[in-house]
């Protein structure tokens, strides 16, 4: 097809004639990158498709613009209500002209974070800039988020996890069409932060991404964090159905999914958390509507099976892995005014929802927890530090462990660990966030997402906007992006400039500082913290 004026560029897919344009990359360098936005791939899940999975798309006559991006999906993340239901939408950017294609480039599918309940694969949060730079395609898109992503009734009709089946569509629809973008359908890599990174490990436990993508990086999120699984998925769902109206037969599974169809969007995006209380979203935020275990039986099911009975099996998708976190990813935990008096006044809150304790030692393992990380004594400003520890190692860090040693143990590909300890030197936003609840708080190490201020340019809604990085994070930045499209072009994250990073295994652990240092560190960061929290799951055991 012919280039239109204008800078205007067409690409045949599947599905029809996009039409994108030629514009500047604004990443460290400025390059030509053609970008095609708002591209539909499946049917808007709206009316009968609510809560269903994703549906193909129909094609399209003629030429379809792809000038402007699709609504983020209805969310209620950053501030009051945005977004659209119909909102299964993605962005593709590529570094060479459609029609004049040398070489097929390897392919980042990058999935948002936002703990199921927010975010988008939008330009301010996922922007393809440092991607471009490095001569990779780059692919970002929405999913369906909250109770309409992951509501489940644990039948056929409503099994759950449509959230995650929209990244499988997403999967597939980018397998089969990216090689007219140039793009290597046979060398995708799958990455995500937070929230992204859990489903990027989910991606890896379900057979329905068998094929797939070739590689994978978790950024702070693993299956195993307890905000990443809903345990009690139909309680929810009718705990939802009756905060807003519902007065019918609860177990009428005809008849609720009846009202919560007709009930709007808003209405559902602003109940779904006022069903949780101050004390169930402690320490893990309980983002409540999250993946879960389907039931066996018709159509198309994600998972069946908890995530550590996959992983222990053995029966995941095995591909080349990085996986990591931030050295301090307990802050942004702690948004809540309430926190210090929730755990004070009832220490049981400590103990992480997916740890199986019975109730008569609940009191007992409570005790334990407490003595382990505040020597029994109230929680104040001064040991503060103890209970960000805390909320990390419960929301994310045993969770990321636990995932890259099984991974590391049963795959024969590589898997490569980090923690991240740079932050941006701007991001002084979370601690001053953090000082307006709990006067004088310092915060040590990288904060949750650290490594993203140094992938993308982010302009976070509700948030002030970030400056230039300075000439020091314009290296860094460099370091990590070249560490990514080394892995994503090879499997290897070593290049001639980087040789350093072996990867990990239970008989040899060792990870990568991602910082200044730029150090293979052997051990595991925080071994006491980590053993602490092995012993309690191997006495315990996990509940899904």
């Amino acid at each position: 097809l012919t280039e239109m004026a204008n800078n205007f560029v067409q690409v045949k897919v599947e599905e029809g004639i996009l039409r994108g344009r030629e514009e500047q990359s604004d990443g460290l360098k400025s390059v030509s990158m053609y970008s095609f936005l708002g591209i539909p791939f499946a049917k808007p899940p709206i009316g009968e498709l609510r809560f269903k999975e994703p549906q193909p798309l129909d094609p399209w006559e003629g030429v379809r613009d792809a000038l402007e991006e699709g609504p983020a999906c209805i969310q209620a993340m950053f501030g009051p209500v945005s977004g659209e239901e119909d909102c299964l939408y993605m962005n593709v950017f590529t570094p060479q002209h459609p029609n004049k294609i040398t070489s097929l480039k390897p392919v980042i599918f990058d999935i948002h974070g936002g703990g199921f309940l927010g975010g988008s694969g939008r330009k301010e949060m996922l922007s393809p800039d440092y991607f471009i730079d490095h001569d990779l395609v780059f692919v970002a898109f929405n999913y369906r988020v909250g109770a309409l992503g992951f509501l489940s009734l644990q039948n056929d009709e409503v099994s759950g996890n449509a959230g995650l089946k929209d990244v499988i569509q997403a999967l597939r629809w980018t397998k089969r069409n990216i090689k007219k973008f140039g793009g290597d359908p046979e060398n995708i890599t799958v990455l995500g932060l937070s929230a992204g990174g859990a489903a990027v490990d989910f991606l890896l436990l379900s057979q329905l991404s068998k094929g797939l993508f070739k590689r994978a990086i978790c950024q702070s999120g693993s299956s195993l964090n307890p905000w990443a699984c809903n345990r009690k998925p139909r309680e929810l769902a009718e705990k939802l159905a009756e905060s807003l109206g519902y007065v019918g037969n609860t177990a009428d599974d005809k008849s609720i999914l009846d009202f919560l169809r007709k009930c709007s969007p808003l209405d559902i995006v602003e109940k779904q958390t006022d069903i949780i209380s101050l004390e169930e979203r402690f320490l893990v935020n309980a983002f409540n509507f999250a993946p879960c275990i389907e039931k066996e039986g018709q159509g198309q099911k994600f998972i069946t099976r908890s995530p550590l009975d996959i992983l222990n099996s053995g029966d995941f998708i095995k591909v080349p892995v990085i996986i990591g976190a931030a050295t301090n990813e307990g802050s942004c935990m702690l948004m809540m005014k309430g926190d210090v008096e929730i755990i004070n006044n009832k220490w049981e809150v400590a103990i992480p929802p997916n740890l199986n304790v019975p109730k008569h030692k609940r009191e007992e393992v409570a005790r334990e927890i407490m003595q382990f990380y505040f020597g029994c004594k109230p929680v104040t400003l001064e040991n503060m530090d103890a209970l960000i520890d805390l909320s990390a190692d419960v929301a994310f860090n045993n969770g990321i462990h636990q995932s890259t040693y099984f991974q590391a143990d049963k795959s024969p590909h590589p898997v490569y660990s980090y923690r991240t300890s740079k932050q941006r030197e701007d991001v002084s936003t979370m601690e001053e966030f953090m000082q307006k609840i709990y006067p004088g708080v310092k915060l040590k190490g990288a904060s949750h997402g650290a490594e993203g201020g140094f992938m993308y340019k982010m302009k976070l809604p509700n948030f002030p906007p970030f400056e230039d990085h300075t000439p020091q994070e314009k290296k860094f930045v460099n370091i990590v992006m070249t560490l990514v499209a080394s892995f994503a072009k090879t499997g290897n994250p070593n290049s001639d400039g980087f040789p350093g990073w072996e990867p990990t295994s239970s008989t040899n652990p060792q990870y990568l500082d991602l910082g200044d240092s730029m150090e293979l560190i052997p051990g595991h960061l925080n071994e006491d913290r980590l053993e602490f929290w092995n012993a309690m799951y191997k006495k315990y055991g996990y509940s899904f």
